[in-house]
């Protein structure tokens, strides 16, 4: 085996060769290898931000995110996953908080459980709560 067909791990469950992306070593193909890069929890190439869907062995694509700006607001240790914005939009478990007031939003956490507010309301789980 050529260097450029070496697997690289780049995380516990992502790895790379010379022309390939690899999640749980099954191949992603809709991944720009060359642009690829993984920064904390966050899989993006140039087009796409990537999320592991659940046992899955795919990574699926985050529609319209911003592979740019996207970040996610807790720390691994916190609440992984679970609350993520970029430029436009804030996100829960990869589904877009579309009515949340992205100037005050904030993330708190009381009697143990997380959830997120801002000058409308707040929101468990990713739904607003009235």
């Amino acid at each position: 085996m050529g260097l450029r067909n070496a697997l690289r791990a780049l995380t516990g469950a992502v790895g790379v060769d010379g022309t390939q992306v690899f999640y749980r070593a099954v191949a992603q193909p809709q991944i720009d290898r060359s642009t690829f890069q993984v920064e904390g929890l966050v899989m993006r190439d140039a087009q796409h931000v990537y999320f592991p869907p659940g046992g899955q062995p795919q990574l699926s694509v985050l529609e319209g995110a911003d592979p740019l700006t996207f970040r996610y607001l807790l720390s691994e240790t916190e609440n992984p996953w679970q609350w993520a914005k970029d430029a436009h939009r804030l996100y829960y478990q990869n589904t877009v908080l579309e009515d949340a007031d992205r100037e005050n939003f904030e993330i708190v956490q009381e009697d143990g459980r997380w959830f997120a507010r801002d000058r409308h309301g707040s929101f468990f789980m990713g739904r607003r709560e009235r």
